[in-house]
């Protein structure tokens, strides 16, 4: 894998964990768009940053733990291990894929992949 595009993603990581959101918002480009699975895309730096902020206000405790990382040309793909403790206490576990298309050294483009109907199976447990 290209060392920059490995630096990048492993920034995003990073901060993702650390809820670093000034690290986070570093890695997108400024017309980045997430698309996150069962919801609308978010387009740019305040956008992107709203929705991680909402959906991590859910679970305080987390980790997302890139376990596979595949690389062609300026996409890279990761699979992730999940887990989290939500504010209600209930654990969630689960796996995921992220696409990243990679521009200018930035993330432009990042689709997350999940079974939506599991997770929330999980969060409204307990």
């Amino acid at each position: 894998m290209n060392p920059i595009h490995r630096s990048l993603i492993n920034h995003y990581f990073t901060a993702l964990n650390d809820e670093d959101y000034e690290a986070l918002e570093d890695v997108f480009h400024p017309e980045a768009v997430l698309r996150p699975p069962g919801t609308r895309a978010r387009t740019g730096h305040d956008e992107i940053m709203h929705f991680f902020r909402k959906v991590f206000a859910k679970f305080p405790q987390h980790v997302d733990a890139p376990s596979r990382v595949l690389s062609d040309g300026n996409c890279v793909v990761v699979e992730i291990d999940f887990a989290g403790v939500t504010s209600s206490q209930n654990p969630v576990s689960f796996l995921a894929v992220d696409i990243f298309d990679i521009e200018e050294s930035k993330i432009m483009n990042l689709s997350q992949w999940f079974d939506t109907a599991e997770v929330a199976h999980q969060v409204d447990a307990g």
